[in-house]
């Protein structure tokens, strides 16, 4: 069941599905931002990794924004 602020934590991962990001925690507790293209469920690094929690949902936002 997702969290009432729309964000799901899952197996070290929390997940914004709306906003197409996903936060890995990974290795050394470095948080991995990934982004989602289309609508498909594969996900790929949208930045590079950062030790502060705040950044890498920051970074993924950044990256998943369209371009112009």
């Amino acid at each position: 069941m997702p969290a009432p602020c729309g964000y799901a934590p899952a197996r070290s991962r929390l997940t914004a599905d709306d906003e197409g990001i996903q936060i890995r925690l990974g290795p050394g507790n470095r948080r991995h931002p990934c982004t989602r293209e289309g609508s498909g469920a594969v996900r790929w690094p949208g930045a590079p990794a950062a030790a502060d929690p705040v950044a890498a949902p920051v970074t993924a936002r950044t990256a998943a924004a369209p371009r112009n």
